[in-house]
């Protein structure tokens, strides 16, 4: 079982770039479980997919409960823009046959609050996934060339529905997290790669991570006049439009 909280930022390397995008407080865009979502595994380990827009900053606080009684609670820090997830350490597995609520309070939604309902069976794991293309476009800068890339990938299997996406670094560091769908990435290297190469792996519904799976692809030098916003940080504003986010029910 995922033991410890983790917090993985989405560090995009292009100057400016973030003035490009509405900027607010760090939020939640999903929840591991999603509202509604039965049958969940008694060894889930509850996250937060988060979004931080512009290097805001701030902080957000993540409750579960049971029948109105604090399961365990967390704080947490986001600091870098990008996405992340956040998952909350849990002392024991849940209860079966049980209804959960996950409470995240941030400064941009106030409370989100997310309902789900336990099974009886526990997180039965995934497998890698898979690559499907690798787009990787440049621009000269004065201090060497700005990346945009654009990978495309499928969830590996999933008996469980709870996988989520992460795109990681040389030592499995976070970079960004998707649910589904693919990643934006940039980046700034100071000369123009052969082939430029990007991680993936899936994370299963306790964040436990497959291998990883690399995607490379040859970097299309660019005019400096075309240059376009998908150079930006991975700012859940372009995360919504590009990947269809799912809407968390929020209740008042």
């Amino acid at each position: 079982m995922f033991a410890l909280l983790t917090l993985s930022v989405a560090q995009a390397k292009v100057d400016g770039a973030a003035d490009m995008v509405a900027c607010r407080e760090p939020y939640v865009t999903h929840t591991v479980p999603a509202a509604g979502a039965s049958h969940v595994p008694t060894d889930v380990a509850p996250g937060v997919i988060w979004a931080d827009d512009c290097s805001m900053g701030g902080s957000m606080t993540i409750t579960l409960e049971l029948d109105g009684e604090l399961v365990a609670e967390e704080e947490i820090t986001v600091a870098g823009a990008g996405t992340g997830i956040s998952r909350l350490p849990l002392a024991d597995e849940l209860l079966a046959d049980t209804e959960y609520r996950l409470l995240v309070v941030d400064a941009t939604w106030g409370e989100t609050e997310v309902l789900f309902t336990t099974g009886s069976g526990q997180v039965q794991g995934a497998e890698a996934p898979e690559a499907t293309g690798l787009t990787v476009d440049a621009w000269s800068s004065d201090s060497g060339f700005d990346l945009s890339s654009y990978l495309e990938a499928e969830l590996g299997e999933d008996p469980d529905g709870l996988s989520i996406l992460v795109l990681v670094d040389e030592d499995g560091e976070v970079l960004s997290v998707a649910p589904d769908g693919g990643f934006w990435y940039s980046d700034r290297v100071e000369e123009l790669p052969d082939e430029y190469c990007l991680l993936i792996a899936q994370e299963d519904g306790a964040g436990v991570r497959t291998e990883t799976v690399e995607a490379c692809a040859v970097p299309e030098l660019q005019r400096s006049g075309g240059r376009l916003c998908s150079t930006t940080p991975l700012g859940a504003s372009m995360l919504a439009g590009l990947f269809g986010i799912l809407l968390i029910r929020r209740e008042s």
